[in-house]
């Protein structure tokens, strides 16, 4: 059920929330590394590759623009596809690890797969809502994403419907939101730490190659 692993106002904690995905990483390494590799590196990999191959750019004249871009959009629907099927897998895995059982890999690309065009279309609801939201004062925004952070996983885990999902989502993550928002905050923190870190990096190593 969506409440053994979702975010609950009674249990919800940031080392909570990092102690389990480790485990579920670490008690599952080929299946959540393989879901990875197959539902986001390889597509990106993919894409590139085509493009060095067909030698496209958006500066290749006027047919090779339009077919960069043609391939583009497909590539990027594509690969957000792609990413939702995993972000399905990953939680069925997650769920599996709470269960005590090891996850398989064929279940949960099959779960991936069934909760792909449902989380497309949670997630095209969530964007569309939460934006205005942000447009008109911020705070209707913030506090939209709060209510909803766990509609995902109710819609993939307890199977609900889109709609039904953030009810439930509201429903889940009641008393918990300030912690919700730190925790965001948090991840927000790290995942700029680690791009000033890559960008460094990369600097570094265009210098030493020049």
């Amino acid at each position: 059920m969506a409440a053994d692993v979702a975010l609950r106002a009674e249990s919800f904690s940031i080392g909570d929330v990092f102690s389990r995905a480790m485990a579920t990483i670490t008690g599952n390494p080929a299946v959540t590394l393989g879901l990875a590799f197959l539902c986001g590196g390889l597509p990106n990999f993919a894409f590139a590759w085509i493009a060095v191959q067909l030698r496209l750019s958006p500066f290749s004249g006027s047919g090779g623009a339009v077919a960069f871009f043609v391939i583009m959009i497909v590539a990027f629907f594509a690969i957000a596809l792609l990413a939702l099927v995993g972000e399905g897998a990953l939680m069925q895995t997650a769920v599996s690890q709470k269960e005590g059982r090891p996850a398989g890999f064929g279940e949960a690309f099959a779960a991936g797969l069934r909760a792909a065009l449902p989380l497309l279309l949670l997630t095209i609801i969530m964007s569309i809502a939460a934006g205005i939201g942000f447009m008109l004062l911020l705070v209707p925004g913030v506090i939209l994403s709060l209510m909803w952070a766990v509609a995902a996983p109710a819609l993939v885990i307890e199977r609900t419907g889109v709609i039904e999902a953030f009810s439930r989502s509201s429903e889940l993550t009641k008393g918990a939101r300030w912690k919700i928002l730190g925790f965001g905050l948090i991840l927000m923190i790290l995942l700029i730490i680690l791009s000033v870190v890559a960008g460094m990096f990369g600097g570094v190593v265009g210098a030493l190659t020049q």
